[in-house]
């Protein structure tokens, strides 16, 4: 009985009101002793209804007769009633939790979400698909305690463009991107393992009354530790594959640092690059120094390194004009297209970039930081989409 009526109601919503009649019929016959009635060929017949339904899936597709639509006393036709049937249903299509009131029409190609977020490039429009070089490198702009954001990114690349993480050769990296590049350089376990440096920094930072700039709380000092304890003694491997941003404290010139021989002078680099006077230490503190030279946060001269010989894919948790980074589409963003350019990276000058900023100086709850790294997955994934460089899964049937 369920069945009969669940089915009476779901046909009759997308069928018409004839439909609803005709399973009432069945469920009469089928579940009483009336006997059946007689019909004649102003109403559907069982027999004519099953011998149009077959016609029409051999055919493949509904075709309609404007000369059957009508009988001669106006009732519809069994032809129509199956045409409308199948109409509505290859019309449309039910959300994946099965709420029928919430459909969208066949228009909406699949996937179409993903080319509502970025306005270039998508399955359809294969011109922006870019081949793979032989050679890559991977950019780490700057990004205080948003720089969980690069760590979705990764993750995302491992699993969806393995190709592409095979080819690369070198990893460049900017104040909290010099971290990710440097721990991902030197082992991809170690890099995640890593990811309790940035939640656990944020939390201390959380719990002062004024977040980082809190009077006896450094920063600096935190960072210097916590990456001394993670990066190992042998750090050979990074010869000509790391690449840090550095800004000359006396002379504001920017350096990409590469010459790695020791721990604890990869260490200085890496916490240099992340050094902003007045935040990570007090003003009047000591710049970190390193092969006798005083460095400040990289930040300031180039937060976004690109090699002129290698393609370099560039990613960032602010938006802009890295290859990876969140696209802000608010209706002031559309109104103002404004740009803004600082440390040789171009910003959009939106209030969410404004909020970014600040998470990046004074960091959110955990929950907000969580959300930023699924943001960072999430990017990652549009970027291969859009250039075609998306791989299958392995272990997946499609």
């Amino acid at each position: 009985m369920k069945f009969f009526d669940s089915s009476k109601n779901y046909l009759s919503n997308i069928g018409g009101k004839k439909l609803g009649e005709f399973f009432d019929y069945l469920k009469n016959l089928c579940y009483s002793d009336v006997p059946a009635i007689t019909t004649t060929s102003k109403s559907p017949t069982l027999k004519n209804m099953k011998q149009s339904s077959n016609e029409k899936l051999s055919e493949g597709k509904v075709k309609q007769n404007d000369n059957n639509k009508k009988n001669r006393n106006g009732e519809e036709t069994v032809e129509e009633i199956n045409s409308n049937v199948n109409g509505s249903i290859n019309n449309t299509k039910c959300s994946p939790l099965g709420e029928t009131s919430e459909c969208s029409t066949e228009d909406e190609k699949d996937f179409s979400y993903l080319t509502k977020n970025k306005n270039i490039g998508s399955f359809y429009n294969r011109k922006y698909h870019k081949p793979l070089p032989d050679r890559l490198a991977l950019s780490f702009s700057g990004a205080g305690f948003l720089g969980i954001y690069h760590y979705g990114v990764i993750h995302c690349l491992q699993g969806y463009a393995p190709t592409l993480m095979s080819k690369c050769v070198r990893y460049a990296g900017t104040s909290a991107g010099s971290i990710i590049a440097s721990l991902f350089a030197l082992s991809p376990e170690l890099f995640n393992q890593s990811i309790k440096l940035i939640m656990e920094l944020a939390d201390e930072s959380n719990s002062r009354a004024f977040g980082p700039i809190t009077n006896g709380f450094s920063i600096h000092e935190k960072l210097v530790k916590a990456v001394g304890e993670v990066i190992p003694s042998d750090i050979s491997c990074l010869k000509d594959k790391l690449y840090i941003s550095m800004t000359n404290a006396q002379t504001n010139e920017n350096i990409l640092y590469n010459n790695f021989t020791t721990k604890e002078q990869l260490t200085a680099a890496i916490c240099a690059s992340c050094y902003i006077p007045g935040w990570s230490a007090n003003i009047s503190s000591p710049h970190p120094v390193v092969d006798g030279i005083s460095y400040i946060d990289g930040g300031i001269s180039n937060n976004l390194p690109v090699f002129d010989d290698i393609e370099t894919i560039t990613i960032s948790p602010f938006s802009g004009n890295a290859d990876i980074s969140p696209v802000d589409n608010s209706l002031l963003s559309s109104l103002l297209p404004m740009q803004i350019t600082f440390g040789k990276q171009v910003y959009s000058a939106s209030l969410a970039n404004f909020q970014r900023m600040g998470y990046a100086l004074f960091p959110p709850k955990g929950e907000t930081l969580k959300m930023y790294y699924d943001l960072g997955f999430k990017d990652a994934f549009l970027y291969l989409y859009e250039t075609g460089r998306l791989e299958r899964p392995k272990g997946t049937i499609l």
